[in-house]
């Protein structure tokens, strides 16, 4: 536990457990830091765990980790055998027998020196030991000790232990069972430094010092979070030796909201009294920089909100892949939702977790922009109700975000930021008008341009973040500290409305086009906006489930017909789209929504199936379905299939074959195709059908391999030597028969 646990946990302690509803926390004001307006790019070397005691020497559990890790690397103190390597199973310990546990001497000294510490096995459960220090029981009696030790049994039992297993998973993972017994190993004694609680990984390997057992230590005098925590890290530890800070401290944090040991409410208090005065914190950067650890209270805060979003959005299942996986950060949360079946990128996530941070409202797209097991509020934010507005040195984190709150604003505004040097503009705009709460997200490069757009708006945030273009990737030893800082400047002058009064538009489903015309545009002075007006004018397809753009078109125009336009959707991904007509220039802005379109996959293509026939031969077969346009028959008459062969060295295009039709077992077959001038290697294919304008490409086959030649030089040696031998063998011939007539 951190220094959180030595101010609250103990005075709040009395509390008790507190169930798991929503409260509205209390906010307490504090101060904000002052920062440098300088740019500063953050890329620290590698930290040592000398380094973290100085920064905060109340968390011993990074530390050690820390620590550990070095040693391994270092093969010092003969950290050489993993737990997996014991052939020893340990008995079942037995109630008050006695055992002498190694444990840190004194937090407040570095490098840490450990001594033996006798304690008593006072509680035993299904899942765990629970030992009281010998010195505790001289001190308080063996009676309350005992009665102790039994409460933190049975919370570990029957909360802690199976809400912790389900969410996070196993306690052995990948490291396994250090002593061949299941039972975590609880110990209370005093620790103190300010230390609630910690985990040692030690305990995990052989080694000196090592009690060799699935533990965690607790300050007698702490509330069951701590354990809930700790046990947290136990468990992530062991299936993931290297993730990132802000994901480790982030489920532990969760970990007291699962356990419902959390004292006051679903707001852990880094988010009351640190996060939501400083939500410009970098996500993905753990802070040791300023004073008094402040910002290490805020990256607590902000990782356990992260984390309850992901949970809360997209399944706890979600959070159990997110410890199992291998990949750290951004990365192992893309990994791990599209695990748990959701294919979004992190950027996404992001963007939506700091809109739901800003307006906490659930009750529209999903529920994506609110909590429904928490109420959060940020408490700083920038805010205007006077436009034209300017604002200049706006400090951005990379990962972090600020809030611009509009009030009362008119209802066409044109908001613009000036460009990161190093990264992109992440731009979220929340929208409250008599339509209700709508959203529209964007990440750009350059001099951004959002048009705030609505009718009748009564309130309005712009959330702006610096992140990259694609998934975030940050080394292991460049996660600490503010991380990547800049100073921007931005602006909001009012809009003009542009209306779109007339419109013809048309889906042809059975060819997969749809065509729009006469569109008549006018500015607010009811001139007709043309092609000489410096108006650019699109038709957009929204994704109906997400309300994100997927894509543009720019439509054309002429005297007779207006504004108009056709589109292909052959290409576009299947599903709902909401179709709207945007003309927009220098701060003029209008909209107009055409209505749904839904587009259907109806060509699906199996994966092809390659049969060798000889070392440099091959067969293949697909099969295909199709549901649309002139029936079945037509289409297998009239499609274009084509066979496309592919190294599977440099991922290129080798060559292309025919591949027909077989009426009778209702497939595409190929020839037996000779691949033997194709250099001896590794390939495959994938079938292409093109048809009515649309192209549908198979999956790859799997993996085959053709012995053909090495290379062209061997190649004509092989002919050369070839010759050669020929010529020598005729020789030998003419030679003989000369013989023979002598």
């Amino acid at each position: 536990m951190k220094y959180r646990t030595r101010i609250a946990l103990v005075t709040l302690m009395i509390i008790g457990l507190t169930p798991i509803f929503t409260i509205k926390g209390s906010i307490i004001t504090d101060d904000i830091n002052s920062m440098s307006e300088s740019s500063q790019k953050f890329n620290p070397p590698s930290l040592s765990s000398e380094k973290f005691f100085e920064l905060d020497p109340t968390n011993p559990t990074q530390i050690l980790k820390s620590q550990f890790n070095e040693q391994k690397e270092n093969q010092e103190d003969e950290i050489l055998t993993s737990n997996l390597s014991i052939d020893e199973i340990k008995e079942d310990a037995e109630k008050y027998e006695e055992v002498d546990f190694w444990i840190i001497e004194d937090f407040s000294e570095y490098p840490y020196e450990k001594i033996q510490v006798r304690a008593t096995l006072l509680a035993i459960g299904n899942n765990s030991y629970v030992y009281v220090s010998n010195a505790k029981i001289d001190e308080k009696g063996l009676a309350i000790t005992e009665d102790l030790a039994e409460d933190w049994r049975d919370e570990f039992e029957n909360n802690i232990y199976p809400n912790e297993i389900h969410f996070f998973g196993d306690v052995d993972g990948i490291l396994g069972d250090i002593d061949g017994d299941p039972h975590v190993t609880i110990f209370l004694t005093s620790l103190g430094g300010y230390v609630a609680g910690y985990f040692d990984p030690l305990n995990e390997f052989n080694g000196p010092d090592s009690n060799r057992r699935e533990m965690i230590y607790v300050e007698y005098t702490q509330g069951f979070r701590v354990l809930a925590h700790e046990f947290q890290h136990l468990i992530h530890y062991n299936h993931d030796t290297d993730e990132h800070w802000w994901i480790d401290e982030g489920c532990a944090e969760f970990a007291a909201y699962i356990t419902g040991t959390l004292e006051t409410s679903n707001l852990t208090y880094f988010v009351e009294d640190y996060f939501v005065y400083n939500p410009e914190n970098a996500l993905l950067n753990w802070n040791y920089d300023s004073e008094g650890e402040k910002d290490v209270r805020i990256d607590y805060g902000s990782a356990y909100l992260f984390v309850f979003y992901i949970a809360e959005k997209y399944g706890y299942g979600a959070i159990n892949y997110l410890v199992d996986e291998a990949d750290d950060s951004a990365i192992g949360v893309e990994d791990a939702l599209e695990q748990a079946g959701y294919l979004v990128d992190f950027n996404t996530v992001y963007l939506n977790w700091i809109v739901a941070l800003t307006i906490d409202n659930p009750s529209f797209n999903d529920g994506l922009y609110g909590f429904i097991n928490l109420d959060i509020s940020i408490a700083v934010f920038d805010e205007t109700s006077l436009y034209p507005y300017d604002s200049t040195g706006v400090m951005h984190r990379l990962y972090g975000f600020h809030i611009l709150k509009l009030n009362s604003p008119p209802n066409y505004l044109m908001f613009e930021i000036e460009d990161s040097t190093t990264y992109s503009i992440g731009i979220s705009v929340a929208v409250h008008d008599i339509n209700g709460w709508h959203v529209k997200q964007e990440i750009q490069d350059g001099l951004i341009e959002i048009m705030v757009n609505g009718s009748s708006i009564d309130e309005a945030y712009i959330i702006t973040s610096i992140v990259s273009a694609t998934t975030p990737i940050i080394a292991f030893d460049d996660q600490w500290g503010v991380g990547y800082t800049e100073y921007l400047d931005y602006s909001i002058d009012i809009g003009h409305p542009l209306f779109i009064l007339d419109f013809d538009s048309n889906y042809i489903t059975n060819n997969w086009s749809y065509t729009c015309g006469s569109i008549y545009i006018v500015d607010e002075n009811s001139t007709e906006i043309t092609d000489l007006s410096g108006i650019d004018v699109n038709i957009a397809l929204i994704v109906s489930d997400t309300e994100e753009e997927h894509i543009r078109y720019a439509l054309n125009y002429s005297s007779i017909d207006h504004w108009h336009g056709a589109l292909v959707l052959q290409e576009l991904p299947e599903g709902d789209f909401i179709v709207k007509i945007i003309a927009s220039g220098d701060y003029q802005y209008g909209i107009q929504n055409l209505g749904i379109i839904t587009i259907q996959h109806i060509l699906e293509v199996f994966k092809p199936i390659v049969t060798m026939i000889s070392v440099s031969s091959i067969q293949v077969t697909v099969s295909a379905t199709y549901s649309q346009l002139y029936g079945w028959d037509t289409f297998t008459q009239n499609t274009e299939v084509m066979l496309i062969l592919f190294s599977v060295i440099t991922d290129s295009v080798e060559a292309t074959f025919d591949i027909s039709y077989k009426s009778s077992e209702d497939l595409w077959e190929s020839d037996i195709t000779d691949l033997s001038d194709y250099l001896t290697g590794d390939y495959y294919v994938t079938i292409s059908f093109k048809y009515a304008g649309r192209t549908v490409r198979s999956p790859n086959s799997d993996n085959f391999t053709i012995e053909g030649y090495t290379t062209e030089t061997s190649r004509v040696s092989s002919y050369y030597l070839l010759g050669s031998l020929s010529i020598i063998a005729l020789v030998s011939v003419v030679l003989t028969r000369q013989k023979l007539k002598k």
